[in-house]
């Protein structure tokens, strides 16, 4: 034989509900008839959450206000115990998490999966005047619009506020009304409300003091939650004539009348979740019914009637010690919207999935971020294309050939923001739109990263309600790269420019077919480089694209079916072997055979064979090693191979491997010994063996010890899928023990002698 060549507690929670899950049953029950309350989805930051022995968990909150629960940076979902421990967390049983045993400062166990969220099992229902055929609901103002709205500051008897009026008077002004007018193109205004607390007449009252401690609700939103918006509302009655803002004079303040928006000294739940600083309240817009509304100046403000009710947000946001600041101007746009407008939440309220992502103040755009911003909510996304086109605030033309489409952050008229493209369903249709870092979103660079740019196209189906069928959506993004959103919140490619997908038709991936599966008839192609004003083709595509075709592999043949093609044209390939090869496939996708043109020019390459029987084949026979092993450690092993070709090889070398499977391939782990072998006569059989050494570095654990012959493919061979083998039992590698030196010594008033050191 040769000799070998150089070394080259299971915690179990079932009497327990977690608050951050959702209500207690029996609230869910009062409250399943209840008007629907909205509220934003937690701000995806990372907090710290610390245990009692001190050690830190960082932590990200998922969901919303009904909805939410915590997550390790990793995704494993953990909950606290009743020892004020945070745990992994295994499952739920109804409402209640199961704990298992081990810390959630230490790695999650084997049989813990990630992603694991608990279920609403009876959902709040909605009773609010729903959209129409799609359409915004009745009593809410679509196209030009101009309204009032008052902040209340509300403080407590144990909580005092740590803003001014100044701040937040700047805030209804010029962030608030600032955000809607641009978001309209000029057709919303909205303006505070006449009051005469401190600074007349900027829309701000207060601080008033309601006289009790701060309720601390968090994410358990409810009765308390009403109660604190009337008493706000009569605090605030001395400075305001709220009579003077039912112009309609039904005896109701409306919210297109007033929108009321209470600030709650403290903080706010939604930023960071579970590690939020308290006390604190989750933004919300509701309206008041669990407790009688409150009657001033002989109207009633805040109730249901109508458009009425409230929102409602924390001060402060402030998930550790070193990013306390104002609450940012996203949540609060995310509720008004909701409050004055009717607009529906845009996210996936089961969190199967995100919804749209980002791309929408009323998914997860509320939190948007420029990159020049210091805090998450700084700068929202503008509402999505379906939105400002419903509302009126865009046209919404029919894409008729090729028109011009300018980015929806421009100040310029909305009439050539958005696009829609009719299908052969009533209901569905689809938007487009083009999105630029411009404007407020600029607020996608914190998603996106800078430099993003190009069209978006959705999906709508106006006979849905929701977005929570993630097959199915009411407003659906049709993601550019033909990857699915999933949890995140978007990505650059989703976005259509050219560089990366041009053509959108019922051939193209993602494709323009309705929900049933049918064809919509919808070709949206020629799609322009990113810029402020895109050019988009609506219409079949004119336009031309080169296939070319190469060969590769061991054998030889000849190929055609080459040109030029239109997008959507079906192309028929022809690949033909010579004599003693075979043709093995056509690559990439979606070359084959037959298959659709795609928008953009395309090289397919057929790969052809070598099937002569009079070559080599090299194969290994045996493999002997030892059971265990160590790692740095040396170990006998043994091969066998042989030449059952019809030619003798040529030099090769057979190395050996470590694998995790009983299939060897030169991809697992080398170790760095092998044979070299000058040649093998066809029909003939060699072996070598002998003792090597375990790399140093090897994980401890169970491997498959193998060898593999001409790992560099040196010797053309008839089949060159045959060449590795395994052992037949697997080899248990341990790691190497590391040695510590122990010293002795003498101490005290007396003498001896001690011994034992080494």
């Amino acid at each position: 034989m040769n000799k070998f060549y150089t070394k080259h507690h299971e915690v179990d929670t079932m009497n327990r509900i977690m608050r951050n899950v959702c209500f207690f049953w029996a609230i869910s029950m009062v409250f399943m008839y209840s008007p629907e309350v909205f509220s934003v989805p937690a701000a995806p930051i990372i907090g710290e959450l610390r245990q009692p022995d001190g050690s830190v968990i960082k932590s990200i909150t998922k969901g919303d206000e009904w909805l939410n629960w915590t997550e390790t940076t990793v995704g494993f979902t953990i909950a606290k115990g009743s020892d004020g421990y945070w745990y992994y967390v295994k499952g739920y049983q109804g409402l209640n998490p199961v704990l298992t045993p081990v810390p959630a400062n230490q790695p999650p166990p084997p049989s813990v999966e990630n992603g694991i969220k608990p279920v609403l099992s009876a959902p709040i229902q909605n009773t609010q005047p729903a959209l129409l055929s799609g359409n915004p609901p009745e009593n809410v103002p679509t196209g030009n619009f101009s309204g009032k709205v008052l902040f209340i500051l509300t403080s407590f008897s144990n909580q005092s506020g740590s803003t001014t009026e100044a701040q937040w008077a700047d805030f209804v002004t010029n962030k608030l009304g600032a955000f809607y007018n641009a978001a309209s193109y000029g057709k919303v205004n909205l303006s505070p409300a006449a009051e005469t607390s401190g600074t007349a007449n900027n829309g701000v009252v207060g601080w008033v003091n309601v006289g009790y401690n701060h309720p601390n609700t968090g994410q358990s939103t409810g009765t308390a939650n009403q109660q604190l918006a009337k008493n706000a509302i009569l605090a605030a009655d001395p400075y305001v004539n709220f009579a003077a803002f039912d112009t309609n004079h039904d005896g109701y303040v409306d919210s297109t009348e007033l929108a009321v928006v209470v600030i709650v000294a403290g903080y706010e739940m939604s930023y960071g979740g579970s590690s939020a600083y308290t006390p604190n309240v989750w933004g919300h817009q509701w309206c008041i019914w669990a407790v009688t509304p409150p009657v001033v100046d002989g109207v009633t403000v805040g109730d249901c009637n109508n458009s009425g009710g409230y929102a409602q947000f924390g001060e402060i946001h402030q998930s550790s010690s070193t990013n306390g600041h104002m609450a940012t101007l996203g949540i609060m746009a995310h509720e008004l919207g909701h409050l004055i407008f009717g607009f529906p939440d845009l996210y996936d309220t089961d969190y199967s999935s995100s919804g749209i992502g980002a791309f929408c103040l009323m998914s997860g755009g509320s939190w948007g971020q420029a990159s020049s911003d210091s805090w998450q909510g700084q700068t929202p996304v503008l509402p999505s294309a379906w939105i400002r086109y419903k509302w009126g605030w865009v046209s919404g033309l029919e894409g008729n050939g090729t028109v011009s489409v300018t980015a929806a952050g421009t100040t310029s008229s909305g009439n050539t923001s958005v696009y829609r493209t009719s299908s052969s369903s009533p209901n569905e249709y689809f938007l487009v739109e083009n999105r630029q870092p411009i404007g407020y979103d600029r607020g996608l660079e914190g998603q996106l990263g800078t430099g993003f740019g190009g069209v978006v196209i959705f999906h709508i189906d106006d006979s849905m309600t929701s977005n929570t069928n993630d097959a199915h959506r009411w407003v659906d993004l049709e993601e550019a790269d033909g990857t699915l959103m999933g949890t995140g919140r978007g990505s650059k490619t989703d976005l259509w420019y050219l560089g990366n997908a041009t053509t959108f038709n019922d051939a193209s991936n993602p494709n323009s077919k309705l929900y049933s599966g049918a064809s919509s008839g919808v070709n949206i192609n020629q799609i322009s480089a990113s810029a402020q004003t895109m050019s988009v083709a609506f219409g079949a595509d004119s336009q031309s694209y080169a296939l070319t075709l190469s060969k590769t592999g061991t054998g030889t043949g000849t190929v055609s079916g080459g040109g030029n093609y239109a997008a959507g044209a079906t192309v028929n390939l022809t690949a033909t072997p010579d004599a003693g090869s075979t043709f093995a496939g056509w690559s990439p996708s979606p070359c084959a055979a037959s298959f659709t043109m795609p928008a953009s020019n395309l090289t397919c390459t057929a790969t052809f064979t070598l099937t002569q029987t009079n070559l080599p084949d090299l194969i290994v026979t045996t493999v002997t090693s030892p059971t265990t092993g160590v790692a740095g450690g040396s170990i006998d092993i043994s091969v066998t191979l042989k030449n059952q070709g019809a030619q003798a090889a040529g030099a090769f070398r057979v190395v050996f491997y470590l694998s995790t499977d009983s299939t060897i391939t030169t991809s697992d782990i080398d170790t760095g010994w092998g044979c070299p072998f000058d040649s093998l006569a066809a029909g003939a059989s060699t072996g070598c063996g002998g003792p090597i050494t375990l790399p140093a570095n090897v994980a401890a654990g169970t491997y498959y010890f193998g060898a593999y012959a001409d790992n560099a493919n040196a010797v053309a061979e008839s089949n060159e899928t045959n060449n590795g083998l395994a052992a037949t039992h697997t080899i248990t590698i341990a790691s190497s023990g590391t040695t510590y030196t122990l010293t002795l010594a003498k101490a005290g008033t007396g003498t001896g002698t001690v011994s034992g050191g080494g």
